[in-house]
């Protein structure tokens, strides 16, 4: 009943379950109650999101369309993308340009295969702020999907100049040298990053797999 036990309803316990050699239980609340089995939980279907408190104008139609893509990013949702990317568009007719805007719009395109689209707004977003080393990266990436390796070097490069920390781009440029089989840049890029993050267990995995010790 409403006005009975809340918690026994909503937060109904479940067993401890193992995660990175600890253990820890589900204290999650949940608006609808959710299966008590071992499998994973029957969630609700996903609705159409709903500002909590929407300013006005298009800064709704912004924050709107960023917080869809987001969730469509987390769930996998083409969907929520879409609307996303429809609402960040229609905002942007009105407000000054945004590289936070445009770069979701341009990851959008980008994970629908759309690289065209994509690079032609990471190179807009790269000259309203030429020193963000995202948008590098994500401009070397869309040249790397078009194929255009001497391009996606090149900013990915830039990007790791701006910010020598920049896992993604290091990544990246890993990516490319490994598709034109370059053992040599590929092991020349993980070292470089080692430099910074000597602890990255994944740059060591990868100089092992292309011949280094």
């Amino acid at each position: 009943m409403p006005a009975g036990d809340c918690i026994s309803c909503h937060m109904t316990p479940r067993k401890a379950k193992d995660g990175a050699h600890t253990v820890f239980t589900d204290h999650r609340i949940a608006r609808i109650p959710q299966a008590t089995d071992d499998k994973s939980p029957v969630m609700p279907p996903v609705a159409k999101l709903v500002a909590w408190r929407a300013p006005a104008g298009a800064l709704a139609l912004r924050n709107l369309g960023l917080a869809n893509i987001e969730i469509g990013e987390r769930d996998h949702s083409a969907e929520h993308m879409d609307e996303g990317a429809r609402y960040v568009v229609e905002a942007m007719k009105s407000l000054p340009p945004d590289p936070v805007m445009l770069t979701k719009v341009g990851l959008v395109f980008l994970r629908k295969g759309e690289t065209s689209d994509a690079i032609e707004i990471f190179e807009y977003t790269v000259s309203l702020d030429p020193n963000r080393a995202g948008s590098h990266a994500n401009l070397g990436n869309a040249y790397k999907e078009a194929g255009q390796t001497d391009k996606a070097v090149r900013e990915l490069e830039r990007a790791i100049q701006l910010d020598p920390s920049l896992e993604t781009a290091y990544r990246s440029l890993g990516e490319v040298f490994a598709k034109a089989k370059d053992a040599d840049g590929v092991r020349s890029v993980y070292k470089r990053y080692l430099q910074f993050m000597p602890e990255s267990i994944a740059a060591r995995k990868a100089l092992i797999r292309y011949g280094a010790r």
